[in-house]
């Protein structure tokens, strides 16, 4: 393989990865712009990059600014990487980026009798505030899992919760990431649960 041809199948990878992650890159962009690209996948950072080191004015200089370029951008991105890793391993480390996100949980009920149904919905957004589809969302009742699913295009879903014992019940879900995107957990929210006496219950009584 060509210096050329392996510097082509870098650039291609780069273009593959950054397309993944939501950042319109092309063929056509020298390696310099799509390196510069990485920057901006989670959100873009205009500080401009200065690098200090001088540069031999061959090939082997222009890649060694490169991948300098690239690890500071991927860590810039949280991507951790070694001074020893190589365009091809840089490139790759884009998929390693992942999108913070924030999970709500909202109750269309703070008080319920026991055996009433209570429409628990949660929303899980990314940090630009695009929703997530398809995310795994696991509802809690303390440490008890009571239900587990995807979320859809709006990155909600709901879940009717009922309780048979009265109190106060702590509510709350979890997103536990994935290759896209970081672990989350919703805020708390507490539902008041009465007994309900049945007229039999009363009579008997």
């Amino acid at each position: 393989m060509t210096l050329e041809s392996e510097l082509e199948t870098i650039r291609t990878n780069i273009v593959t990865n950054l397309t993944s992650k939501g950042v319109t890159a092309s063929n056509t962009e020298s390696l310099n712009d799509l390196v510069g690209k990485v920057n901006t996948v989670k959100t873009p950072i205009t500080s401009s990059l200065v690098l200090k080191e001088t540069y031999q004015n061959d090939i082997s200089g222009v890649v060694d600014c490169l991948r300098d370029k690239f690890r500071i951008n991927l860590s810039k991105q949280g991507v951790t990487t070694s001074d020893n890793d190589g365009l091809t391993t840089l490139s790759n480390s884009i998929s390693l980026i992942k999108f913070d996100t924030v999970l709500t949980l909202t109750s269309d009920k703070t008080s319920a009798s026991t055996g009433e149904t209570v429409t628990l919905t949660a929303t899980l957004v990314d940090i630009n505030g695009n929703a997530v589809n398809g995310a795994t969302v696991v509802f809690m009742e303390g440490n008890t899992t009571l239900y587990s699913s995807i979320t859809n295009n709006l990155g909600a879903i709901s879940y009717n919760y009922s309780s048979s014992s009265g109190g106060t019940k702590s509510l709350q879900c979890s997103f536990n990431g994935d290759i896209n995107y970081n672990a989350s957990n919703s805020n708390l929210i507490n539902v008041n649960i009465t007994n309900t006496i049945s007229l039999d219950s009363w009579i008997n009584n």
